[in-house]
């Protein structure tokens, strides 16, 4: 486990558990890569529909835990970083106790209203698949226990910096989310069986974790539950939840809303660009998971180290994001073009661009919202989020009717950059502005970030041979990064750069270990 106190050692931790987490995001997105345009030709855009509902309720049923998942990882990274080790088996049994109870009655909820979804959700063209999305739904909802229990125990693993651990399980979960569609659609599979198949393997990630938890903390059982103990963590887990409640409608409700009233197959033109540019987000979600278990433990270390575990992320993130942004704006229509098709690239290539803006946006702002939360104030950002939601739902119903798809990708990106200014904001607030001057200090390098994507933007619009627009993107990245790195470069940066690159030689032959915490 990490000390705090010891910079060289914080510092090469974190990098190796982003390094871990980075590859457990860039494995499955490469399945995805494959197994997609596969998978939309075998079931269709109508049931491709259907599925991409199935994954976002199994990717966020954790919205009914009570906030407790994330709760248990805080709670147990800050019970780490005091030594209060005895107090870890009480915080995970606590959260594993009472995810399993609300698990189970919100199954038993989405089991009774799943008739209504159905109804609410297929348009008139699609109202023939009825009887396969009643059974998709009611199939999903056995997920949710499951699901919201590995949680805590991920989180627990998490919260000891068991990040290869983790991702020794959640690799192959990810990457079977593509893979047994891809398996079942050449099979022959129905979309039923194929959710089951799926369900199966949370089944067996819950089994995995469980395994690694007993041998990484120590073993524990229902006696170390605690009443006490949860009205703590509800304190801390019921802001969290308001966020879980929320989060979801931010990040999908335009989806039901296009599937209502424009139609299954107009979600699927929305989905895909939606899934390539969130799951190209690889690099931020692996930050945000090392670092907010990092900020909890590191929550009474001093303001310096504060800094250094706000401040430098954020600029990694903006040198790595700025040329993945310039990218997908500049070959949107390539892209979609060459990997689904000329009616995709026909009808969502703004829409790519316009997500492509608001997710690197949102990437950004992960690490400010880890800071947030790690340091104990998840109200704050509930709060931002509440009202966040009436507007992205204003936002939404106003564009779409009248823009389609790219209205939906319009207001997502609106309301995004609400959420990342706020969040900016409250960070300060959070760190009692502990964390002060950092984001001034970046404005040379936001300018130059800024700069390059524009001009970029700019020259690779003319009608060239695609090789020769490529060939240009590639040059101005290259100077791009020279000027970072005479400019905005110290010797910490390169320091961790070449502990990067150790780190990723050594973990070519790494083996993944079981030590305890």
């Amino acid at each position: 486990m990490v000390k705090a106190g010891g910079g060289g050692t914080q510092r090469a931790q974190l990098a190796k558990n982003s390094l871990l987490n980075l590859v457990g995001q860039i494995l499955p997105l490469l399945i995805a890569v494959i197994a997609l345009p596969v998978v939309v030709k075998g079931l269709g855009n109508a049931r491709f529909g259907l599925l991409t509902l199935a994954w976002t309720f199994l990717g966020y049923f954790n919205f009914f835990d009570l906030g407790l998942g994330r709760a248990a990882t805080r709670f147990i990274a800050s019970a780490l970083g005091r030594g209060e080790t005895e107090r870890v088996p009480e915080v995970l049994v606590t959260a594993l106790l009472t995810q399993l109870l609300f698990g189970t009655l919100a199954a038993l909820a989405m089991v009774v209203a799943a008739p209504w979804l159905v109804h609410a959700v297929l348009d008139e063209q699609t109202l023939m698949l009825s009887g396969e999305a009643l059974t998709v739904l009611r199939s999903v909802a056995l997920g949710m226990p499951i699901v919201m229990v590995s949680s805590s125990l991920s989180g627990a693993l998490e919260a000891a910096q068991r990040f290869d651990l983790v991702n020794l399980i959640r690799v192959p979960v990810n990457t079977a989310s593509f893979a047994i569609p891809l398996a079942g659609v050449l099979m022959g599979l129905s979309l039923p069986v194929i959710v089951l198949l799926l369900l199966a393997g949370r089944a067996v990630a819950l089994s995995g974790y469980l395994f690694f938890v007993r041998r990484t903390i120590g073993g524990f059982g229902l006696q170390h539950g605690r009443v006490a103990l949860l009205r703590d963590m509800l304190s801390f887990g019921g802001w969290i939840m308001v966020s879980g409640l929320t989060v979801p409608t931010l990040a999908y409700a335009e989806r039901l809303l296009i599937a209502s009233s424009l139609g299954i197959a107009a979600l699927t033109h929305y989905a895909l660009p939606f899934e390539i540019v969130s799951r190209s987000a690889v690099l931020p979600a692996a930050l945000a998971l090392t670092l907010f278990p990092a900020f909890s433990f590191f929550e009474s270390a001093t303001d310096a180290q504060l800094k250094e575990l706000y401040g430098r992320p954020i600029r990694y993130l903006l040198v790595a994001l700025a040329p993945v942004l310039l990218l997908f704006l500049a070959f949107a229509h390539d892209i979609l073009l060459h990997w689904l098709g000329a009616e995709m690239a026909a009808a969502s290539t703004d829409v790519l661009r316009l997500l492509a803006l608001a997710f690197f946006l949102n990437g950004v702002a992960q690490v400010g919202l880890a800071a947030v939360q790690g340091l104990g104030r998840p109200d704050l950002k509930a709060r931002l989020d509440i009202v966040e939601v009436p507007l992205f739902i204003v936002l939404a119903l106003v564009l779409i009717p009248r823009f389609g798809i790219t209205g939906a990708a319009a207001a997502k990106l609106i309301v995004t950059m609400v959420d990342a200014a706020g969040i900016f904001y409250l960070v300060g607030v959070a760190s009692r502005h502990r964390i002060h001057g950092v984001l001034p200090s970046l404005a040379g390098l936001l300018t130059t970030s800024a700069v390059y994507v524009a001009a970029g933007s700019f020259a690779l619009h003319y009608p060239l041979p695609l090789a020769v627009r490529v060939l240009l993107f590639a040059a101005l990245s290259i100077a791009y990064f020279a000027i970072v790195w005479q400019r905005f470069t110290d010797e910490r940066d390169r320091a961790a750069l070449a502990r990067g690159l150790e780190i990723a030689r050594s973990m070519m032959t790494w083996k993944w270990g079981t030590g305890r915490a």
